[in-house]
Order: C-alpha cells, then structure tokens, then sequence
C-alpha cells in the first residue's frame, strides 16, 4: 500500500464514523483531546474548556462506550493529522480535525456517486463541533478555500472575503489539485518528469515548456477558468512551485541553448521569463488572451503580493522589449497579448532547427500519444544467437541500408494487390517471435541503430479504447501518422509493435457480438495498411499462434528466435559477467551454461540478483559461484517461462530461497 494509500484509507475511517455515528443518532466531535484545562476568562469561549466538559459529562452519565467510542475517534483525528501534515505533499495544508472531516466527506461522495459538489449548509454539518455563531463558521469555510483545500464549484468574479452571501450560498468542491494528490497523481511530478525527458533534447523549447505546463494545469481546472479575472482568488503557491521548476531547468541547460541566448539578449528576470512563459502558454495551450490582473491573481499567494505583481507586470520589460504588448479596455482591464515580434523571434528559432531531421521528427511525435522514441545503443556485435539466425539478421539489414541495390521496381516485380505504388515495395514488415527472453526487442533496437534510423514503439495501450468506434479510428490514425512521418522525415525511422498480438491476433468467426465484429475491423485495417505499409515495421509477440492466419503473408520475414543452445548460453554468460564484476573471473561459466537451460532475459536476471546478493556483505565483496546458483535455481524453479525438456518444473511448487541455497550447496 502506498503512502496516499495509507492517507486515503484514514479518511475512510473518518467517514466510517460519521456513518456509524448517523445511524445511532450520536453527535460525534473531531478535535483532538486536550490535556491542559484552559484559565481565566478564556473557559467560556474556549472549545479545550468545551471539550473537558463533554468529557466530564459523558464520564458523569456513565456512557462508557459512548467514551470509548469518542477517544477512539479523537485517537483516529489524532493519527490522521499526524500522518498527512507530516507528508511532504500533504504538509503545505497543515490539516486540523475539522478540515478531515470535510475533505473525507466530499472525498468519499464524489468518489461513490461522481458528486463533486457539496453547499455550505451541507459542509457545516460535517464538522459540527464549529461555534454556533454565523462569522465563525463562515470564517471556516472561507479558510479551506484560501488554504486550497476547497475551491468554489462556479466562477466569481466578486472577493469572498467582503461577501458572505457568496459564502453562504455557493456550492464546493476538493481543489482539483488535492483531489489529484488524493488519488495518487502529482501533476508536478509530471510536468518535472517531462521537463527532463525533452527539454534538453527539444529544437521548440517553448513548445515543450507549454506542454509541461499543460499537465499542471489541465490537471488543475482552477486555473483554466474562463473568467479573466478572479478576484480575491491566489493561486500563486501551487502556479509558482512549478514555475520554478520550470526556470530550473532552463538555467540548467547549456550556456550556448538558444534559451539563454533569447534571455540574455532581453535582460528578463525570472519573474520577466514566468509572466511570458504563461502568456504564451495561455495564447498557444488554451487559445484565450489573459488578463493583467489574470496573471497576477497566477502568480501571487495573498492581496499583498497581488497589488505588487500587479504594478510589477504594467511595468514589465516584456513591454519595453516588444514581446508583449497590452490592449486597454473599460474597467482599467488590461488584456496581455505576445507581440508579433516576440512570435518572429520564436518562430525563427524554431524553423531554423525544425530544417533538421530529429526535430521534424520530434515535432510530429509531440502531437502524437501513439507514438514515442526509444534511444537505441544495441550493436549487431552484441548479439548471441546461432550462425544461420545472424546470417539472415545481418542480410535483411544489409538490404535495407542500401534500397538502391535492390530497387525491386527496376525488375518489374508487382506492387501489392490493393496499390499501384511502387513505394510499397520498399516497405519491410518484420514479424520476430519466440520464447520470452530471446532478444527480440533487443534486435529491433540493433537494427535500428545499424541503420542508423530513429526507433518509434508503437504505444498500444493509447489505441485501445474504452468506445470500440474509436479504437478503429485510432488505428487509421496510427498509420497515418506512421506514413506522414515516413514522409517527411529522412531517414524514415525504424517502427516497433511490442507483443503485436494484443492487436493483431485471430479474427473471430463465431457470434455476432458487437465486440466481436469491432476487433474482426481492427484486424481487417492492420491486414489492409500492412499490405502496402511503405516503411520499416517490426512486430514481436510470444504467441505466434494467436496472430491471425492471413497476416503471415504482409510479413517478409517471419524469424523465430529459439531458447539459446549451451554454446550461445556460454557467450551470454560471459556478456553479462565482465571482469569489473569482482570475482568474475572465477566462476565456472562452462558448468552454468550446461547446467541451466536459460534465456538472455534470464541470465541477466540471475546476474543481476546475484550482484545484490554479492553487494550486500560489505564494500569489499566478490561474486561467489554460490549466489549465481542460488539465483539459478530460484530462476529456474520459479520462472512462469517455458522450462526445457531436461529440466522441468514442478507443478504447483515454487523454491524459496533458502532451499535454493541449499540446493546451491549441494
């Protein structure tokens, strides 16, 4: 279970409480159990005070398990504010009791009916130890939704702090973000995780920026709101914190990236970069202008920091540079909009590097979910199989790295059945299936690289669709978009469909099931694009007897990738042991390859688990024979893959470690 796990879990047994509470008509309270008794004046408003009375109360009517009951649940309150004011993502809300009791309410209703709202009168009946008096609850209200636990289920564009109407009868809802947080996504992390994986790499750095931030913010529907000015509301904290992630890496990359060149020619400060940043990402993203006082509600976390943001952006160098400019309406409103100068400046970064193959191909992969590149470092040298499989592997790369040689047109040879294009036959479709752990994505990433060509894995998971109408309209698009690319990147990139029978497997001849005659379409579209794919396709699958009959012929090579024999074993072995492996050299790799029957996935596992196993008993520890073994027979006992014939299985039994370290002693 996980950490939100373990926090979500809490606010069901909140939420429990209340049912159980609600059933035997009990008023149950939330706050925490307070040793010290206050004094003074202070005991007639004190809710410490109120709470000893209670207690002194409950323990007079000798209600024990009404008591019980109750310290049960401040113990649980207790718990529970510990565990989520104590989590690094959580920690910023400094939760109190009554805040739980609200956020498991509304948790637990949206996530039973899809009811995201929840109105005032409703919210102070879930926390009903609050004062009585109007002010104190709607100063409650009003602090979940400055604290962005709450946000308000409908735009305002009137201050909730000088409106208690607008408190009183509104409709709430989670903040978009916790509820993100909640249910295990951190849209920051996301954004982070993206801003690493292709911004070092991208030729459109503020196409890229955008698209980070696009992740945060289509996650967090409160900043989206299409009214241009929320007043009274901040959302500076959760806008910032990516924001600056966002300047980190930039100031990480390179001096000579063209980013800093764009900065430092224009003197922008980091507040300078966000307010342009969003600008753009609001004109390219969401396809609406921004107001001034839009941003600076973005940008800042209370009215003080708002009114110096706001002064700080009518007076931005962005002006003064002419890459923004501001048109002025009734109202003092002020929309900001990016100049056609500032547009010019990015667009010629852009074209200039876009005239080069991987960013044209970076471009098109950026507006595609069905589609991602794989860094490929695998050699053909590197590849352990017998001599006729290299041979055939070695051949078809040759063919494809030289077409000109074997222009097939040139001979007259027919095009495919369904095209007259003799581009077709320059197409190659290649189907590699075997046991699991016989390299087969390992050889697609070999001949991508000796081809020097970029490989693109075919993401299957985002062609499945819940809808059967839209999985056939996403396989269209599929090798639309394949084609497009083969058309307009040079050299075309190398395709791969990993375990391609979960796509393409038998067509069903039996039923007329809706379901059914959708994946006999699904089927009939791969057999037709296949047919005169003009590019370089490769399909893996374990299960070469679930793939439809008819699909063998748009395969021009169909390679079976057989268990590795004890000579090819010996060679992995020793691929996956090098000398910087301490005590390497000393292991009878002879004895091994005879002994286990194993795949390359398979040794490499064992190796793997053996060097932990080795690390483990201190800075000066060797590789022992015996940890190899003892992985080897837990590998070979316990593997869900096929065992060989000499060496079975047994049925229903797995190895535990320890009888696989006696075995290893034996």
């Amino acid at each position: 279970m996980s950490d939100t796990d373990k926090l979500v879990d809490y606010l069901k047994q909140i939420v429990a409480f209340h049912k159980a509470d609600k059933s035997k008509g009990r008023n149950r309270h939330q706050l925490p159990d307070f040793d010290e008794e206050p004094s003074g004046e202070d005991k007639t408003d004190s809710i410490k005070y109120r709470h000893k009375e209670m207690r002194q109360e409950l323990e007079h009517q000798a209600m024990e398990h009404e008591l019980q009951r109750h310290n049960e649940y401040l113990s649980l309150m207790r718990k529970a504010c510990r565990a989520f004011n104590n989590h690094p993502l959580f920690a910023v809300y400094q939760f109190q009791p009554a805040d739980l009791d609200v956020v498991a309410e509304i948790y637990h209703q949206t996530a039973a009916d899809f009811d995201t709202d929840a109105r005032a009168r409703e919210i102070i009946k879930m926390s009903p130890y609050l004062d009585d008096d109007l002010n104190s609850r709607v100063e409650f209200i009003s602090s979940l939704v400055e604290r962005e636990i709450l946000s308000f289920a409908h735009s305002h564009t009137t201050d909730f702090r000088r409106n208690v109407h607008m408190v009183i009868d509104s409709c709430f809802m989670l903040n978009c973000f916790l509820l993100n947080l909640l249910m295990g996504r951190n849209p920051i992390q996301e954004a982070n995780e993206f801003l690493s994986n292709h911004l070092g790499i991208s030729h459109v750095p503020f196409k890229t920026i955008s698209k980070a931030m696009k992740i945060h913010f289509f996650a967090y529907s409160e900043l989206r709101t299409e009214q241009h000015e929320q007043d009274g509301f901040y959302y500076g904290r959760a806008v910032n914190e990516l924001m600056d992630i966002i300047l980190l890496h930039i100031h990480n990359l390179p001096k000579e990236h063209p980013l800093h060149t764009f900065i430092g020619l224009h003197k922008l400060s980091d507040f300078d970069l966000k307010c342009l940043l969003i600008i753009y990402f609001y004109k390219a993203e969401l396809e609406h202008d921004l107001e001034n006082g839009s941003l600076a509600n973005l940008l800042s976390s209370d009215a003080d920091e708002y009114e110096r943001h706001d002064s700080a952006i009518r007076q931005s160098r962005l002006i003064d540079e002419g890459l923004i400019e501001v048109h002025k309406f009734f109202h003092n409103t002020s929309v900001l909009n990016i100049t056609d100068q500032g547009v010019a400046e990015l667009e010629i970064q852009v074209k200039q590097k876009l005239s080069q193959p991987e960013a044209k191909l970076e471009a098109l992969l950026q507006s595609s979910k069905m589609l991602s590149q794989l860094q490929t470092s695998q050699t053909l040298k590197q590849l352990i199989l017998p001599q006729e499989t290299m041979d055939l592997i070695s051949s078809t790369i040759h063919r494809l790295k030289y077409p000109q040689q074997y222009d097939l047109s040139h001979w007259g040879l027919l095009s495919p059945s369904l095209s007259s294009d003799n581009e077709a036959l320059k197409g190659c479709n290649i189907l590699l299936h075997g046991h699991p752990g016989t390299g087969k994505t390992f050889i697609a990433g070999v001949m991508a690289n000796e081809l020097r060509r970029p490989l693109l894995q075919v993401n299957a998971n985002n062609i499945r669709d819940c809808y059967y109408g839209n999985t056939e309209k996403q396989a269209r698009k599929l090798f639309t978009q394949m084609r497009k690319i083969i058309k307009e990147v040079q050299p075309a990139p190398v395709f791969l469909l990993n375990e391609g029978d979960q796509l393409i497997h038998k067509r069903k001849t039996e039923g007329d099931q809706s379901c059914d005659s959708t994946e006999n379409a699904i089927q009939s579209i791969f057999l037709e694009e296949m047919e005169t794919f003009p590019g370089i396709l490769i399909v893996t699958t374990n299960l070469v007897g679930n793939m439809d009959i008819a699909m063998s012929r748009r395969f021009h090579y169909k390679l079976e990738l057989r268990l590795p024999d004890q000579l090819c074993r010996e060679k992995l072995w020793r691929l996956h042991l090098p000398a910087t492996i301490p005590g390497s050299a000393e292991i009878d790799v002879p004895q091994l390859a005879a002994r286990y029957c194993f795949s390359g996935g398979q040794i490499r596992i064992v190796v793997q688990n053996a060097c932990y196993q080795a690390m483990m008993r201190g800075a000066d520890a060797r590789l022992l024979p015996t940890d190899l073994i003892q992985y080897a027979q837990m590998e070979n006992y316990n593997s869900f893959e096929l065992s060989s014939p000499s060496n079975p299985s047994p049925i229903g039994f797995c190895l535990s470690k320890k009888e696989a370290f006696h075995e290893s002693t034996n």
